[in-house]
């Protein structure tokens, strides 16, 4: 299904758009330059404190310094460009790049360099206007165009050469840490199955060879659970920084690439974004429930609770972009100190490859509705919980009365701390690794979501050649191979997947002769790969 620009993503563009009217801009871009150089701007004033910037179509506006200046909004119709060879930042409340715009911070040619950094910072100057933004979805980076990214190339993660205990200052990796810095933070991934919080943040202090020095003894036992597995250590440092000015609840930004897979984006971390508060649940809208206990896809009217939990609001966030055309690329990236998910695919076409998530509550790495295709590929999950939901700590043990579907009527799911969240089964999900989670480290979900306006998500397969829509839980999987959990109370759980529970009586369920069996490879894990 390809979703791009139609009248109904048009429409919802409406709301990030309003945000940066035209008719509210306070400082524009006359010609092509650098932002700090008077005569980029219109009367040679450049943006400060409460702008509302906007940078034409055609223009190329580059960020050449760090600016202390906190904008209100920023449009961009043209290009906003970042140096490459000296430290920037710029502070914005809100930034809408539009359809047929350009966001770039380094090519794959000439990423930023090494030793210097490109840092976007949402500024926070209180609780969001709702007049203004009624649907809460500013206070962030609302990307309907082009996007590039490239931080300086940086080995995400690796495995330590030998364990290590308790009073250790140093580790040896198990290979070469290329683009490892002294200052970076690394952490090394814990391995008690009752504490998904044993990994421990340590700053580099000397690097020699494979030999990582760091500024604190390690206060736990790094000792792989079994013997074939290992213990792993993720970098997550990158000179490409997007943050919040505010991380507390309702504060934080968030990043949404709209109706768009039009980006490239690698070796950046995103530090204290998202808003979507997940051990607290969504308090925006929920379903009314035609009869108790229903959860099928006929669930669609739907009731406004009036909450500012709102959904959506993710630190990575792939929203409605299809599955038609390349796929987005994201790899090398880091997300970490999230309050309820951090990579997501939602109706997307997205790449996730070779990727760091860290101190996640809900889940690190999801697909929202059902309908998404793509794949998360060599990517590791580092402590994914929830602190206040299920389990509670410190034992941090699973309650089994309580279901990760108990939130139906709001459709807020991936919340007992999942390494994968997987509501759609058509992504490839091959060598990943989660290490610390209190819920599943692997979960598929696939009950299409309802969602406002639009009823149940359908993914579209092939029969003889001819699209049909079926409900998810009927798409085969093409690919899970290769993953590995430790440190969870649980590593796999496969449900509703190519059965008829909670199925209706519709066309969606007559596709019998589609389907193919689970792949071996989840018995495979099950049996051997998998251990707490």
């Amino acid at each position: 299904m390809d979703m791009g620009l139609s009248t109904s993503s048009h429409m919802a563009h409406m709301p990030s758009m309003a945000l940066v009217d035209l008719n509210d801009v306070t400082h524009m871009a006359v010609q092509s330059g650098d932002w700090s150089d008077p005569n980029t701007w219109a009367g040679g004033l450049v943006p400060g404190d409460t702008a509302r910037a906007h940078i034409p179509n055609e223009l190329t506006v580059t960020v050449d310094a760090t600016f202390s200046a906190e904008l209100k909004t920023l449009r961009v119709d043209g290009t906003l460009d970042f140096a490459t060879d000296v430290d920037t930042e710029l502070r914005v409340d809100t930034l809408v790049t539009m359809p047929g715009s350009h966001l770039v911070i380094g090519t794959e040619t000439a990423p930023i360099s090494t030793g210097v950094t490109a840092k976007i910072v949402f500024s926070d100057d209180g609780a969001i206007d709702q007049t203004w933004d009624p649907s809460l979805i500013s206070r962030g980076a609302l990307i309907h165009g082009e996007t590039k990214i490239f931080g300086a190339e940086k080995l995400a993660f690796t495995s330590l050469e030998t364990p290590v205990l308790a009073g250790s200052t140093s580790i040896t990796l198990s290979a070469d840490p290329t683009g490892w810095r002294v200052g970076d933070e690394i952490t090394v991934a814990g391995t008690d199955a009752s504490d998904p919080l044993a990994d421990e943040v340590v700053t580099i202090t000397q690097i020699d060879g494979r030999t990582i020095t760091f500024d604190q003894a390690l206060q736990n036992d790094h000792v792989p659970p079994r013997a074939d597995l290992d213990v792993h250590v993720a970098n997550l440092t990158r000179n490409v920084q997007f943050s919040s000015g505010n991380s507390e609840a309702g504060h934080a930004g968030h990043v949404m690439f709209m109706h768009t897979n039009d980006a490239d984006i690698r070796h950046f971390s995103m530090e204290g974004l998202g808003r979507t508060d997940k051990a607290a649940g969504v308090d925006d809208w929920q379903l009314v429930s035609p009869s108790e206990g229903s959860l099928g896809p006929e669930l669609t009217e739907v009731m406004d609770l009036g909450g500012e939990n709102v959904r959506g609001r993710y630190s990575l966030h792939f929203h409605r972009g299809g599955d038609e055309g390349p796929a987005a690329h994201v790899q090398g990236a880091v997300v970490r100190d999230d309050p309820g998910w951090a990579y997501v695919n939602h109706s997307s076409n997205v790449d996730f490859i070779g990727n760091v998530s860290h101190n996640v509550v809900g889940a690190a790495y999801n697909t929202e509705a059902g309908d998404e295709v793509g794949s998360f590929v060599g990517n590791i999950a580092i402590r994914t919980y929830n602190p206040d939901g299920n389990p509670n700590p410190p034992d941090f043990e699973v309650n089994e009365d309580q279901s990760p579907d108990i939130r139906v009527l709001t459709q807020d799911f991936g919340w007992q701390g999942d390494g994968f969240w997987l509501h759609g089964p058509g992504v490839t999900v091959d060598n990943n690794v989660v290490a610390g989670a209190s819920g599943h480290a692997y979960i598929y979900w696939p009950l299409g979501l309802v969602e406002e306006g639009l009823g149940e998500a359908l993914a579209e397969v092939e029969i003889d050649g001819v699209p049909v829509e079926v409900r998810p839980k009927h798409v085969e999987v093409p690919s899970f191979d290769g993953n590995i959990a430790y440190g969870a109370p649980k590593a796999l759980n496969i449900a509703y997947l190519h059965t008829d529970n909670r199925d209706d009586n519709d066309k969606h369920q007559e596709i019998e002769g589609l389907l193919t069996p689970v792949p071996q490879s989840f018995e495979d894990q099950l049996q051997s790969t998998f251990s707490n």
